[in-house]
């Protein structure tokens, strides 16, 4: 496998990456700009995310987010399908969404729902979710 092919493998992961962490954040509206960096930010500690600047991530988060603006919910869990392939994808996907956007340690009831839709999406089990939430100390 050359090594722009893998690049461009790496850029999907991280695109469906962002995509679902979107998802769940965009359950309270759309972030300013503030709320953006706060996500970047802590979107840096994942481990899936380290290697990447905080300048190239805000770079892919501004992206996804004109991107998803045009798209409903329907679209934008068709354009993962696309993007996270594997169940191994899919739980780090919302890995990474859980451990940026859940700043306050509790989730509310629109997180829930937002949680559970891709949960179903996702096709994880209920102890795949649990898994993630215990590791960020989420109180449901």
């Amino acid at each position: 496998m050359d090594t722009e092919m893998i690049g461009q493998q790496e850029d999907t992961l991280i695109r469906g990456y962002v995509e679902t962490m979107l998802i769940l954040a965009l359950s309270h509206g759309k972030p300013d700009n503030t709320r953006i960096d706060l996500l970047v930010k802590r979107a840096l500690r994942h481990p899936q995310m380290r290697h990447l600047t905080y300048e190239e991530l805000y770079r892919i988060v501004r992206h996804c987010l004109l991107v998803m603006d045009m798209e409903d919910f329907d679209e934008q869990l068709r354009s993962l399908d696309t993007l996270l392939t594997t169940e191994e994808e899919r739980y780090t996907a919302l890995d990474v969404a859980l451990s940026a956007v859940m700043v306050s340690g509790k989730l509310d009831m629109r997180e829930k729902r937002r949680l559970l839709d891709l949960q179903l999406f996702f096709g994880l089990t209920d102890e795949e979710i649990e898994d993630i939430i215990s590791r960020y100390h989420i109180s449901t």
